[in-house]
């Protein structure tokens, strides 16, 4: 329902969907899920199961990019992004980029770290562990149509 909703196209259908099966209210799904506990941290398992695999990995496909939502505050942002580029890093991988939404905590974490850059590689790049990052703003929610933006 809450993928349904998003979709432009489906907003037409939801009252027929509503009308043949009972659904939950988008209120309702909002409520329900704000109150699971999601942890903010990286999960260890998939670090070990990575860990597991990158001996069978080609070494050009080893390149990747890390892909972040506005889901902290800046300043646990910034640390997890150091410390999941840091984990992939150690295990093999070639962390060459970050793609992320423009929320708040999202700017002020990149700024942190734009800050930090010492060799002012550009306005959009920074340094972690040795290792330049170039950052990118999530396209869709740059080209999101108007009526999706309500």
């Amino acid at each position: 329902m809450v993928c349904v909703q998003q979709l432009p196209i489906a907003k037409p259908y939801i009252k027929d969907l509503a009308t043949n099966f009972h659904l939950p209210s988008p209120c309702f799904l909002k409520t329900l899920l704000s109150n699971i506990p999601f942890e903010k941290r990286f999960n260890p398992t998939i670090i070990q199961s990575l860990n597991a695999e990158i001996s069978m990995i080609h070494e050009h496909d080893k390149y990747c990019a890390l892909l972040s939502d506005d889901m902290s505050r800046a300043c646990i942002m910034r640390k997890l992004i150091v410390l999941l580029i840091g984990e992939l890093q150690k295990l093999g991988f070639k962390v060459v980029g970050m793609v992320c939404d423009q929320g708040s905590n999202n700017q002020k974490a990149l700024n942190k770290l734009f800050q930090d850059n010492v060799n002012k590689s550009g306005p959009f790049c920074f340094i972690s562990n040795s290792e330049l990052i170039a950052v990118s703003f999530d396209v869709p929610h740059l080209l999101k149509p108007p009526e999706m933006l309500s």
